[in-house]
């Protein structure tokens, strides 16, 4: 009898794959130099209540730094029932930062990887079930 993906590796989605998408962010960032700090950050306890972001994002800015923005890479590896190509599915609330830095990820999308997803823009300020959502303000 086979086995559910997800009976066997809930991680695998939630999130063992935002976390691969992360790194390799990072690595492949790391090869060029920016004008302001780029960081990365891991969190814990989402899901009994976005424990672990909602501690970090209440310590920005730091003293001296403002900051522009942050991306969520959640469950990027779960498909439901999509099909090809698989859907990128990008929240964003209604403030300009936001829809600033919601259009740069359709913007590279479409440049980087036409083929590859369909992007699908959401503008909801109500998705707040996610590490993202302490960081909108």
């Amino acid at each position: 009898m086979p086995v559910a993906p997800e009976a066997s590796a809930p991680g695998a989605d939630d999130n063992g794959s935002g976390a691969a998408l992360a790194l390799e962010c990072a690595r492949v960032i790391s090869q060029f130099d920016f004008h302001k700090t780029v960081r990365f950050a891991f969190f814990a306890g989402n899901e009994q209540g976005l424990i672990g972001s909602e501690a970090y994002a209440a310590g920005l800015p730091l003293p001296g730094e403002t900051y522009l923005g942050a991306f969520n890479a959640d469950m990027m590896g779960y498909s439901g029932m999509d099909l090809w190509p698989p859907d990128l599915v990008l929240y964003s609330n209604n403030t300009p930062a936001s829809q600033v830095l919601a259009n740069k990820v359709m913007e590279a999308a479409g440049l980087f990887a036409p083929t590859m997803v369909q992007m699908v823009l959401q503008n909801d300020p109500t998705m707040v079930y996610s590490d993202h959502a302490p960081f909108w303000i």
